[in-house]
């Protein structure tokens, strides 16, 4: 959707341009035909007008750059985009649910942001390789009698503090990007005292 968005917005800055040039090169815009006339007496036809948009060459390549620059801008806004998807996507997330946000571009605005990883995908992915061995789905009992599980070892009881039952019942039947998701949120209120792995 947001490669299509900028398509849109790349031809409409070019269609833009095409018309302001033509305008100043003279080829002009032909002025709209004079009445007929009213009596039956002959009228002397009048001169064709043409439109002239003032300006000289340099304004409109000026202009033409400031178009090329925020196109750039706009593509460049896309790439990083894109890259945080690209980022986000083998971890289970879509882009129905959220948009990545991505510091020092603009969001969409036709969806709300993501919430944040902290402190970061890499420290879940180093918690997960120590807590469940890579198992992003693993599900039991600790060692201290309670259930849970899933990548991070959230029991199921932390897993309903932390809201995460708006993902999945359990730790273990959610995406990993939903299982960091929640336990960034548990990250936020105990640090890292619930996980025997630190990352």
């Amino acid at each position: 959707m947001g490669s299509r968005r900028a398509a849109t917005i790349g031809l409409a800055v070019g269609t833009v341009l095409g018309l302001v040039l033509g305008l100043v090169l003279g080829l002009g815009i032909p002025a709209a035909a004079e009445d007929p006339p009213t009596t039956t007496r002959p009228r002397a036809a009048a001169p064709a007008a043409t439109v002239v948009v003032p300006g000289s060459m340099p304004d409109v390549l000026a202009a033409a750059g400031a178009a090329q620059d925020l196109h750039a801008m706009l593509a460049g806004f896309q790439a990083a985009r894109d890259a945080a998807a690209d980022a986000l996507r083998p971890l289970g997330w879509t882009p129905e649910v959220c948009e990545p946000e991505v510091p020092g571009v603009p969001l969409l605005g036709d969806r709300p942001t993501c919430p944040p990883i902290v402190p970061s995908v890499a420290h879940w992915h180093t918690i997960n390789r120590c807590e469940q061995g890579g198992d992003w789905h693993a599900y039991g009992r600790f060692g201290n009698g309670l259930m849970g599980g899933g990548g991070l070892g959230i029991s199921d009881g932390a897993w309903r503090e932390w809201g995460g039952t708006e993902y999945a019942p359990t730790a273990a039947g959610a995406s990993p990007w939903a299982q960091m998701v929640v336990a960034s949120r548990g990250y936020a209120r105990y640090g890292g005292s619930p996980w025997g792995c630190k990352g």
